[in-house]
């Protein structure tokens, strides 16, 4: 008995030390550097790892990502199908590291955050669909001056705000795992998807929307406000509030659900 508690002793150890070597630890230095990217055509951006974005409208491109200076050399920032894709080489733990993005690019069409990463940008407008899409404990909060469609995914207790001032085209929302997502729109009145899952929340009360089709469950709520019609189903303790003189549609709301005014 001895013998075998010895060995399973030593095969814990062996197997902690070698789960302990799989990244290596960085601390970063607290002295701050500026790396520029000669990038000129892109019209999306993509971060990761707790990365902090800044982006802007402008004539001209420029990419500057500030981090510590023993961080700096591990960068990986390519522009790639038009996409400047930002993160940090993989196989290491970071801690308490600086790491900025600042921006500038005339159109931004498309924005990814992962990572438990921050973002905003600002000043935009654009007649292609935005495409968002927020993952991993991140936030966003963007603000167009118009925009022709929105299609935007929110997942992993991440949380997006969209606003613009005008809306052209369609709305697409998609909102799991306990995130947040926010959209407002002062003009147009363009159909929407709403679909929300998983303990999440879309908020649609200051975008007057056209036709609207949900999809809300498990234990979900989404505010909309509309004056077309209203279909589609409200199911697992999940609440769907309403506004607008609008038609009612084929809505299912199951048991233990709801659907009202606000």
């Amino acid at each position: 008995m001895k013998k075998i508690n010895r060995l399973l002793i030593i095969a814990i150890t062996v197997s902690t030390l070698a789960g302990c070597s799989m990244f290596n630890l960085i601390t970063g230095s607290g002295d701050a550097v500026d790396t520029n990217y000669d990038f000129n055509s892109f019209t999306a951006v993509s971060i990761n790892e707790t990365c902090d974005l800044t982006v802007v409208q402008g004539d001209t491109f420029s990419v500057i990502i500030t981090t510590d200076d023993n961080i700096a050399d591990y960068l990986e920032v390519t522009e790639s199908a038009g996409t400047v894709s930002i993160a940090l080489k993989s196989g290491n733990s970071y801690n308490n590291i600086i790491f900025e993005a600042y921006i500038t690019m005339p159109v931004l069409n498309g924005l990814s955050a992962n990572g438990a990463s921050e973002a905003d940008a600002s000043g935009f407008s654009s007649t292609e669909t935005i495409t968002v899409s927020v993952n991993g404990a991140s936030e966003v909060d963007m603000a167009y001056t118009s925009t022709a469609a929105i299609s935007a995914s929110v997942d992993g207790a991440s949380d997006l705000i969209f606003s613009t001032q005008t809306i052209t085209g369609g709305v697409n929302l998609d909102c799991n795992g306990a995130s947040n997502l926010e959209f407002s729109a002062a003009n147009g009145s363009s159909n929407a998807d709403v679909n929300c899952d998983g303990a999440s929340e879309i908020d649609m009360r200051d975008f007057t929307a056209n036709n609207v089709v949900v999809e809300i469950d498990g234990a979900s709520d989404a505010w909309v406000n509309l004056t077309g019609t209203l279909s589609g189903s409200v199911h697992g303790a999940s609440e769907l509030r309403y506004r607008g003189t609008f038609t009612m549609g084929n809505l299912d709301v199951e048991f233990a659900s709801s659907a009202g005014s606000f």
